[in-house]
C-alpha cells in the first residue's frame, strides 16, 4: 500500500516506527484511538479518511497526544491532502473536453469528507461548462467493489449517460463489471474515471483513467507533519496540499470519436 510505505519512508529515516491499525467505523477507530492514547504507547498518531463527526476528537485534544490526519477534517486541525474539489474538477473536464454532457457521478458515503469535496468538483466542471446540474445521475455506494458493481447493476438502464466518474478506483472497477453485464462496452458506449491510480487501474481491462492522488507522498508528508509536531512540542495548523495529477489510459475512451 503506497501511503504506508510513505508513511515507512519518513518514520524509518528517522528513529521511528509506524504500527497499522485498522477501523471500518468510526466508533471501532474511537476505541481504538482511546485504547493507544490512554497506554501511553504512543508518541502520535496519522489517522486516515477523516468523517464529519469523529467522535474521537475530544480524546485527542484531552490526551494531548499529536495528531495528523489524511485527509481534510471538519475542524481546524494539521492534515495533509490533496485538493478534492480540483480532483473531482479535473476528472469532469476531461470528459467534458471530450464531448459528454450527461456524465453520472457514483460517490461514496456522505460521512467522508473527501466524497462530499470530489462531488462539489464534479459540479463545479459542470457548472463552468454550463452543463445543468441532474441530481439523479449521482448515486452513493460504500468504497467497496461489490457494492459499486449492485449499485450500477440496478441504476444503470434507468439512467441516460455517456460517461460516469467513480469516486475511487475500486468502485469503478465494480461500475465496469455491471455495465458490461447490462450489454454496455466501456469506453465504446459508456466512458469511465476512477479516482486513485490504485493497483488495479494498470491491469484492469480497459485499463483504467484515473486521478493519482500520489499517496506514498501524502503518507510520507502526514509522517514528517507529525514528527515537526513531536519533537517540537506544538501544534502546526496549516495543511499540506499534495497536487494530484489525470492518468489517461484506455476506460475514458480519449482515442475514439465522440458521439
Amino acid at each position: 500500500m503506497k501511503l504506508i510505505k510513505g508513511m515507512h519512508q519518513a518514520a524509518q529515516g528517522n528513529g521511528y516506527v509506524v504500527s497499522l491499525y485498522i477501523a471500518e467505523t468510526d466508533d471501532e477507530a474511537s476505541i481504538n484511538i482511546k485504547t493507544l492514547v490512554r497506554s501511553r504507547a504512543i508518541d502520535g498518531l496519522v489517522i486516515t479518511n477523516p468523517t464529519f463527526s469523529p467522535v474521537y476528537l475530544k480524546e485527542l485534544k484531552r490526551y494531548h497526544i499529536p495528531f495528523v490526519f489524511i485527509g481534510r477534517p471538519v475542524e481546524e486541525v494539521p492534515f495533509v491532502d490533496n485538493d478534492n474539489v480540483e480532483v473531482g474538477r479535473i476528472a469532469t473536464q476531461h470528459l467534458i473536453e471530450h464531448g459528454h454532457k450527461k456524465i453520472a457521478f457514483l460517490c461514496g458515503p456522505q460521512r467522508f469528507t473527501f466524497c462530499q469535496d470530489r462531488l462539489s468538483g464534479y459540479k463545479k466542471a459542470l457548472e463552468l461548462a454550463r452543463i445543468p446540474y441532474t441530481e439523479t445521475l449521482v448515486w452513493r455506494s460504500e468504497i467497496l467493489e461489490e457494492a459499486a458493481y449492485r449499485l450500477i447493476r440496478d441504476q444503470g438502464l434507468k439512467e441516460e449517460f455517456t460517461a460516469l466518474i467513480a469516486v475511487t478506483d475500486v468502485q469503478a472497477v465494480g461500475a465496469i463489471r455491471a455495465l458490461k453485464e447490462l450489454g454496455y462496452r466501456v469506453p465504446e458506449d459508456i466512458s469511465v474515471i476512477g479516482i486513485n491510480e490504485s493497483s488495479l487501474a494498470k491491469h484492469f481491462i480497459p485499463s483504467l483513467t484515473t486521478i493519482d492522488l500520489h499517496e506514498e507522498r501524502l503518507g510520507y508528508q502526514a509522517v514528517c507533519r507529525l514528527m515537526e509536531m513531536i519533537e517540537n512540542d506544538q501544534d502546526v495548523k496549516e495543511p499540506i496540499f499534495v497536487e494530484a495529477d489525470l492518468v489517461i489510459r484506455d476506460s475514458c475512451g480519449c482515442g475514439l470519436e465522440r458521439r
